[in-house]
């Protein structure tokens, strides 16, 4: 999936996505555009590679590694950054907390900070249509492993409240009998991934798809192989390796966030008039 430049999503978050995946001159890049903020639209390639310390092909080079076709696109995506008067973040990294005093400021900006990046990311045209799926489906397997599976297991819960015929992969000792599930295209799998990568979910998917259901994504913003399987991708807020490094409890909220807004579009749907 090629990421659209034009998706409201800050410049920050973009390059955020990418960060472990570019190479380490393409690193230098993106430590320095970080840093330049809005300012970047003030440099051209030449002078941007001169402060990275790096050559003007490898400039080209971060560019279309964080889906970016070269400079002008980089400008672009700086300006409507600006535009969008996106918030500074609070301090994102458990290694900035000093003492006591902080946690409660420290957690609740962060989590205030991230649903308002979740707001920019979510594609509202794909969050009707993945309410449309689900409310007309005959069959909902729900799909989540690891820590996505809280974000499962909160959904099942409210869609079988609302009279879905709705099945959760509640552990892996699930995983052979829901390759025997048999699907048709009325189904609907909804699979949730933080990194989209995950092999237990990707070979559900493969199975229920090649089988005719139709596939929902919720997973972390950016290129991963869950979204390129899936009909409909509803992207959640990635940070990196985690506020917490390796936990990703506060991440986790903007899938719910997404999960709330499908489960209230489907209730809103279905509300007697």
């Amino acid at each position: 999936m090629n990421v659209d430049v034009d998706l409201p999503v800050s410049l920050n978050l973009r390059i955020m996505r990418k960060y472990d995946d570019l190479t380490s001159a393409e690193k230098k890049v993106a430590d320095v555009v970080l840093n330049l903020g809005d300012s970047i639209i003030e440099h051209n390639i030449k002078s941007l590679a001169e402060e990275s310390k790096v050559s003007e092909p490898t400039v080209v080079r971060f560019c279309r590694s964080i889906g970016l076709s070269g400079i002008k696109e980089l400008k672009k995506a700086a300006m409507q950054s600006t535009v969008a008067e996106t918030p500074a973040p609070p301090s994102s990294h458990i290694s900035t907390l000093e003492s006591k005093d902080q946690l409660v400021a420290f957690v609740l900006d962060n989590m205030a900070y991230i649903l308002g990046e979740t707001k920019k990311i979510v594609n509202e045209e794909s969050l009707f249509k993945a309410i449309d799926l689900i409310n007309k489906a005959s069959f909902i397997k729900i799909l989540g492993y690891g820590g996505s599976s809280i974000v499962a297991r909160h959904i099942h819960h409210y869609l079988r409240m609302a009279g879905k015929h709705v099945e959760l992969l509640r552990s892996q000792e699930d995983y052979y009998p829901s390759l025997r599930e048999q699907y048709d295209k009325s189904d609907v799998v909804l699979a949730i991934s933080y990194s989209g990568n995950t092999e237990v979910i990707l070979d559900l998917v493969r199975d229920a798809k090649a089988k005719g259901a139709r596939i929902i994504s919720i997973t972390s913003w950016g290129e991963c192989k869950l979204n390129s399987l899936a009909d409909v991708s509803l992207q959640s807020y990635f940070y990196g390796d985690g506020i917490i490094p390796g936990v990703h409890a506060f991440e986790r909220i903007s899938q719910l966030a997404i999960a709330n807004m499908l489960i209230t579009g489907l209730y809103k749907l279905n509300q007697p008039t």
